[in-house]
């Protein structure tokens, strides 16, 4: 029996499989942050910053000075992991409104000896599981991926996606793309007009994603990783008009 992905609203037995999804999402872009803000100008001024500090006020040689890059680098790290890790904790803890879930169906021993980001995934909809065609029984199930959308804060009648999360082990495109999907469909059943979200520098498969479905590029912006601190990360917010991808899909 192939694998499939059933792409369904969020339940109360999601919980915890969510929430950690989230967290490993969210996390796994600090590297790719941290590697970012080193070839920042950002760097360069504290390393200055630091050896001078050391030089004039606590009279060190110039050598023991150079010690200030690794004692940035470190700050640097600690600075943009911890961002990153209350964000993960924060995302997973907001309450949700509206939330859409992916989860695959796999056979247990195809799940053991493949590797899943090769394997070919049927979308299957939810109200074709209670199929005799499918033994449920003999397969496992795995969160895979998560979505929220909730009303826009600034405009009216618009939504907001959030709370975005894919699993490492599985291929992007592949649940993202069905998943963002589903969601679109549920905004235009809500009867919002248009449908915003923001991504950053370090998730440019989703932003490759958003761009295939047909979102527009809004804005682009610097938001700062931490409160009084001098570490930014570029964002880009996103939105469609779901007017004009409906007329898309119809064609």
């Amino acid at each position: 029996m192939r694998p499939f992905i059933v792409i369904r609203q969020f339940e109360s037995d999601d919980t915890i499989a969510r929430k950690d999804l989230i967290r490993q999402y969210v996390m796994s872009f600090a590297f790719d942050a941290f590697t970012s803000c080193l070839f920042r100008e950002i760097f360069l001024q504290l390393v200055v910053l630091v050896a001078a500090v050391m030089f004039i006020f606590f009279n060190f040689p110039l050598i023991i000075c150079a010690s200030s890059i690794p004692f940035v680098i470190i700050f640097i790290y600690i600075s943009v992991y911890g961002a990153y890790l209350t964000k993960a904790i924060e995302l997973s803890h907001d309450p949700i409104t509206s939330c859409w879930i992916a989860e695959a169906y796999e056979p247990y021993l195809m799940s053991l000896s493949f590797n899943n980001d090769s394997l070919e995934y049927d979308i299957v909809p939810e109200s074709r599981l209670q199929s005799t065609d499918f033994e449920l029984n003999r397969m496992k199930r795995t969160l895979i991926g998560t979505i929220s959308i909730e009303s826009h804060r600034s405009l009216h009648g618009a939504g907001w996606l959030s709370h975005f999360a894919i699993s490492s082990k599985f291929n992007f495109d592949k649940v993202a793309e069905p998943l963002i999907h589903r969601t679109l469909k549920h905004a235009i059943e809500q009867q919002f007009y248009s449908v915003e979200m923001v991504t950053t520098e370090c998730q440019s498969q989703l932003r490759e994603v958003l761009l295939k479905i047909g979102f527009d590029m809004k804005q682009i912006y610097h938001q700062y990783i931490l409160a009084n601190n001098n570490l930014r990360i570029m964002k880009s917010q996103m939105g469609i008009d779901l007017n004009t991808w409906t007329k898309s899909k119809n064609k």
